[in-house]
């Protein structure tokens, strides 16, 4: 799972959600072809700063393409203990399907943080009472994938000149192709074209 971090630097008076200065983790798989939204709002001004968190120290290069001033290795570390040191997250937007890495990350929210999961699974979020109680944190779950969701995607694709990184094979290829959609080497999503 990977986190991106965002720091608001102010907001609109109507605003009551956020507060000068929140931090906002978002966790995120390419390879589930989730993402976050950039686009700014009329009522907040957002400084950006970006986190992510992988399995590996073999994801730090790829994390800084991305855009990410830090790269957590949670191999190699405590995600939420790195996430707490950076002044805790206010939102973990969880989208890879797995419950362990989401129960990890639940303290590395920071106060009133939110676990957002998007992510399906059918094992436990494991979490306690004084977790969720001691900081005032939620868990919350959201169904994307809609097609308004996949409207507004590729519209905002279109608009910010935004394209996926793939992996191509040609028809000829197409076991060779499946079996590195299968192995999980595969960074991005595999995808074919035409025959050469």
């Amino acid at each position: 799972m990977e986190l991106e971090h965002i720091l608001c630097d102010e907001v609109g008076d109507d605003v009551f959600e956020w507060k000068a200065g929140q931090r906002v983790g978002v966790g995120w798989r390419p390879c589930c072809g989730a993402g976050y939204r950039r686009s700014g709002s009329p009522r907040i001004s957002i400084r950006e700063q970006v986190w992510l968190s992988g399995r590996g120290a073999e994801n730090a290069a790829l994390a800084k393409k991305l855009g990410a001033s830090v790269y957590i290795d949670s191999k190699s570390t405590n995600a939420a203990e790195e996430l707490q040191k950076l002044g805790g997250a206010q939102i973990v937007l969880a989208t890879a399907p797995n419950s362990k890495a989401m129960s990890e990350l639940i303290n590395g929210l920071g106060p009133n943080g939110k676990l957002m999961v998007i992510g399906a699974t059918f094992d436990p979020i494991e979490v306690t009472p004084i977790q969720l109680i001691s900081g005032s944190r939620t868990i919350q779950g959201w169904a994307s994938g809609t097609p308004t969701d996949s409207e507004d995607t590729r519209c905002f694709a279109e608009l910010s000149g935004v394209r996926p990184m793939i992996e191509t094979y040609s028809l000829e290829k197409m076991g060779e192709a499946y079996a590195r959609m299968m192995s999980s080497d595969a960074q991005f999503r595999v995808v074919l074209t035409r025959m050469a």
